[in-house]
């Protein structure tokens, strides 16, 4: 987050240009409403509204303050004029995923996108951290055979 008093960096733009370019992955830019940073969309000058984990994919946060309510309405009204679908209200992993991505503890976040499969695969992956294979069934990397080049002894495992 940007520090206080700070300005926010990137093009200027009305507020629905900055939420649809925010969807479609721009990583800059401020409305008189809301800047962009890096993956996070922040109304007002610092409450963080929607992550974006991935192409086509955002969570949106859903306690959101009452001075931000139509700043929300309106972030939610251009997911959906991008092709993007609510698909997981209030969705578990979007507690971890908002502390790993924006530091907010106690943040609940509704999971939105174009396909359910690939969402939850941006997700995993925003939880899990950098390490793509902890996102996916091939397990966190190499086996122990793998590592040193022999099996493990018997009786062990």
């Amino acid at each position: 987050m940007l520090p206080p008093l700070a300005e926010p960096g990137g093009p200027r733009r009305t507020d629905l240009e900055l939420v649809r370019d925010f969807v479609r992955g721009e990583p800059a830019g401020a409305s008189p409403s809301y800047h962009i940073e890096g993956g996070l969309l922040v109304g007002g000058s610092s409450i963080p509204l929607a992550l974006r984990i991935g192409e086509g994919s955002v969570l949106a946060r859903r306690d959101v303050p009452e001075g931000v309510l139509a700043l929300r309405t309106l972030a939610e009204e251009v997911l959906v004029t991008e092709g993007l679908s609510l698909l997981d209200e209030d969705t578990p992993l979007g507690i971890p995923a908002g502390i790993q991505l924006a530091g907010l503890r106690v943040a609940t976040w509704d999971l939105w996108g174009v396909d359910i499969e690939q969402a939850y695969a941006y997700l995993r992956q925003a939880v899990v951290g950098s390490d793509p294979t902890f996102a996916t069934d091939e397990g966190p990397g190499l086996t122990l055979d793998q590592l040193f080049g022999e099996p493990p002894l018997e009786g062990w495992g």
